[in-house]
């Protein structure tokens, strides 16, 4: 495993270089390779030292019944500790390795819980086909009789496929959804809710004639103007500002300000109130709701900014509801007039139009007003759209991987079964069971067993995705039920294959010979 790892990425970076745009360059690095290897040995331990155990401390009576009846009780309390210590030092080496330990461990959990959810849909399952088989509906039907009855065995092959299969299309359910909707955010909602151009260094005595000259273009719509100065938040209350909000991104680099003395139509405050109009004393802010409270604000707190090398104390009056999705003007603070008017500044505006109008606004901005900066918003979403989807196309090929080994698992189960697989077909052709039969039987347990693994795969993928989009993004969720669809045929299909070639050989099988060897 560790050579493979060394050895593709080298292999496969012309291929990457077409995918990422991005320069890449493998170098060999021991670190990794010593924590793989350290994977390896928690990983091997983990699942074997169980069945070891069990071998040297079990008789010989009980070690060959567990060949007809497999023993399926929990491991001893002194077992379990050692499981338990193996996964914490897994867990521990997995965490402290990663550049971000709290995200790492976090995903770390969320698996866990995964998998021990996965693990009891899987016994839920197996008892539902325990009841179906049982049931008069299928008199008649052997086939699927034989199928249902065949999962309800100690060690078929619904509990790992349910576990391998399920996770990775979790993993790939997440990654679908979440290139689905933030592509459509970028490309069709964003697109027609932000405006056409953010023109910047508007200089406070040309902004009427620039705005007299956007007016006469009957293709625009709508314009917005503002004060534009650049400030650094360097105290909060008298404190460094990084060490009050534990480096929160606000206070990472210098934000934009601006000054007025009136809030926008439609401004929501949703706590304290506008100061007046003709408000002259002690300087005042109004704050972004949403980053104030995540920096641990509140009303009455003095911020200290820094505008041009000039520390500039403004008291929280309010805070109100900012909308930075909507790529309008947003401001994370806004200063009363008399606090900034007088510091040298310009304006920013934007300027929001249809795509067939953009070009004549452009010619004409250049040609009256050539030191103004324009940034045409659509095409920069058009680039960081394509950057995106090639990130997630790099991720969506890792987790590609990751299906392939857990089909290359679910092909070991059904190699660990070839025998159970043909005493089972050889009994029952013995008792008048056609091979059509047996196919048929072994057809339907792949659907059964595919489908329950995408349907349960894809509640939680999409429970998850909509959770990130909605909750952590908040953005419109659509569900993209064509790759669900997709992964659906991608599970039935790695579990039809995983187990037809062994299942196949079990039918080929003499009936006599098989169960002469078992005499």
């Amino acid at each position: 495993g560790i050579f493979a790892g060394v050895t593709v990425p080298f292999i496969m970076s012309v291929i990457f270089k077409s995918f990422i745009p991005l320069s890449t360059s493998f170098t060999l690095s021991l670190g990794p390779i010593a924590e793989a290897f350290s994977y390896g040995i928690i990983i091997t331990a983990f699942f074997s030292f169980v069945p070891v155990i069990n071998s040297t401390e079990f008789s010989v009576r009980e070690l060959m019944r567990t060949k007809v009846s497999p023993n399926r009780g929990l491991p001893s309390l002194k077992n379990l500790l050692v499981l338990f210590c193996l996964g914490i030092l897994f867990f521990i080496i997995s965490t402290f390795n990663s550049p971000q330990p709290v995200f790492t461990g976090l995903v770390l959990i969320c698996l866990l819980i995964c998998l021990t959810f996965l693990y009891v849909i899987s016994v839920g399952l197996r008892s539902a086909c325990k009841s179906i088989a049982k049931t008069t509906v299928l008199n008649g039907k052997i086939s699927t009789k034989l199928a249902f009855s065949a999962l309800t065995s100690p060690r078929n092959e619904l509990s790992p496929s349910v576990l391998v299969l399920g996770l990775s299309l979790i993993v790939l359910t997440i990654i679908s959804q979440l290139d689905h909707n933030l592509r459509t955010a970028l490309e069709k909602d964003l697109a027609n809710e932000a405006p056409a151009f953010f023109f910047l260094d508007i200089d406070k005595n040309n902004l009427t004639s620039f705005t007299r000259l956007m007016q006469k273009n009957s293709g625009v719509k709508k314009i917005e103007s503002a004060p534009m100065l650049r400030g650094v938040i360097s105290k909060i209350n008298g404190m460094d500002a990084k060490l009050f909000t534990n480096s929160h991104w606000a206070t990472t680099g210098d934000r934009g300000v601006t000054y007025r003395d009136l809030p926008k139509n439609q401004e929501v405050i949703t706590e304290g109130e506008w100061w007046p109009r003709d408000y002259s004393g002690f300087p005042v802010v109004s704050f972004s709701a949403n980053e104030g409270k995540e920096m641990g604000l509140k009303i009455g707190d003095i911020i200290t900014v820094n505008v041009l090398g000039k520390d500039i104390e403004g008291k929280i009056y309010n805070f109100r509801e900012v909308n930075f999705a909507n790529m309008g003007i947003n401001f994370l603070m806004v200063f009363n007039s008399i606090a900034l008017e007088k510091a040298p500044h310009s304006h920013i505006a934007t300027v929001y139009t249809p795509k067939s109008n953009e070009g004549i606004i452009l010619r004409s901005v250049k040609t009256s007003f050539p030191v103004i900066t324009a940034i045409p918003v659509r095409d920069v979403l058009v680039k960081i759209s394509k950057g995106f989807q090639s990130m997630v196309s790099a991720s969506f090929g890792s987790t590609i991987l990751t299906l392939l080994i857990g089909f290359l698992v679910l092909v070991s189960v059904s190699a660990a079964n070839e025998k159970r697989y043909i005493t089972q077909s050889a009994i029952l052709k013995s008792i008048g069971a056609s091979k059509k039969v047996l196919l048929y039987s072994f057809l339907i347990r792949c659907i059964i067993i595919g489908l329950s693994s995408s349907f349960v795969a894809l509640l939680i993928g999409l429970l998850a995705s909509w959770m990130i989009i909605s909750v952590v993004m908040e953005l419109k969720f659509q569900a993209d039920f064509l790759s669900a669809l997709v992964l659906t045929i991608c599970s039935i299909f790695c579990t039809f294959i995983s187990g037809l070639l062994f299942n196949i050989k079990s039918l080929s099988k003499s009936t006599a010979s098989v169960l002469r060897s078992n005499e």
